[in-house]
């Protein structure tokens, strides 16, 4: 019994019975984190966002929308999950998108990046130069023309041709909108770039029959401004904090996707491109 009791002090005999419980717990351990890390894209889910499309977009997505939506759904989920594991549900109910929003604001808010050197920051300033040059502007008035294309048109010319020459009855079936100093970029918006063109092509305090994406309109044109482009020296401050904002959230984007990496994603196989309504019903008739 005296060797037993020794036998039972020796320390390399402490080390084999910890390492065997450390295993042992380990074994059980490991199948809950190893199945934590996948992710399964399953039918429902699939389901779910072509549902959402549909009901946004009036019909059902494309075969490349439905894999975006199906990225920003892993990327959710994988958010959804670090932050769990971080505590960020914790005094909260456990709300999916809660969860994930706090997750990508911890991600862009631990983004560092390195300042940009002269250079850079001019590169970048040329690439990006539409953000900061001032556009053209219009000074203009305009009258939408309701009806179908041949006769919104006729009623268009009419119109133009009893405002020019004051001959003839006016009898618009509108109102005259008045647009000052509207910045082209947001006329392309709002009518097109066919419209903005010919807007920008006609003579100032004139009548003119335009059609747009809208359908058909009588503007007069009352001022244009040239674009002007920004300078550099003058931008400075601006165009350093658009690149900062722009770097971290490359930063935060990459980040995701370090994080995604570290997860095994099982999604549904490839199912028969689906039509919309719009589309079968236009195939039926074919």
């Amino acid at each position: 019994m005296r060797h037993l009791a020794s036998w039972l002090r020796e320390p390399l005999l402490h080390f084999a019975v910890l390492g065997a419980a450390i295993f042992a717990v380990d074994a059980a351990v490991a199948p809950q984190s190893d199945a934590a890390r996948q992710i399964d894209v399953t039918p429902a889910v699939r389901e779910e966002l072509v549902v959402r499309f549909q009901q946004s977009e009036g019909r059902a997505p494309a075969a490349a929308e439905l894999d975006g939506m199906i990225d920003g759904w892993i990327a959710e989920e994988v958010l959804y999950r670090e932050g769990r594991a971080l505590g960020l549900d914790q005094g909260d109910a456990i709300i999916r998108d809660r969860v994930v929003q706090a997750m990508r604001a911890l991600l862009q808010n631990t983004a560092v990046v390195d300042p940009p050197d002269e250079a850079e920051l001019r590169a970048w300033f040329e690439t990006h130069r539409a953000r900061f040059d001032t556009p053209a502007r219009f000074d203009f008035v305009e009258m939408q023309v309701k009806g179908g294309e041949p006769e919104a048109l006729r009623l268009a010319e009419g119109l133009r041709r009893a405002f020019e020459t004051g001959e003839g009855a006016i009898v618009p079936d509108g109102h005259l909108v008045e647009y000052r100093e509207r910045p082209r970029p947001n006329l392309v918006a709002m009518f097109g770039e066919d419209f903005t063109a010919a807007l920008e092509a006609r003579p100032d305090y004139e009548w003119h029959a335009l059609r747009s994406q809208l359908g058909w309109h009588l503007v007069r044109v009352d001022g244009k401004w040239p674009a002007e482009p920004a300078s550099f020296e003058a931008m400075r401050a601006m165009v350093a904090a658009d690149w900062e904002q722009a770097a971290l959230a490359d930063r935060a984007r990459q980040a995701l996707d370090d994080m995604m990496a570290g997860y095994r994603v099982s999604r549904p196989a490839p199912e028969p491109a689906r039509l919309s309504s719009e589309a079968a019903d236009g195939a039926a008739g074919g």
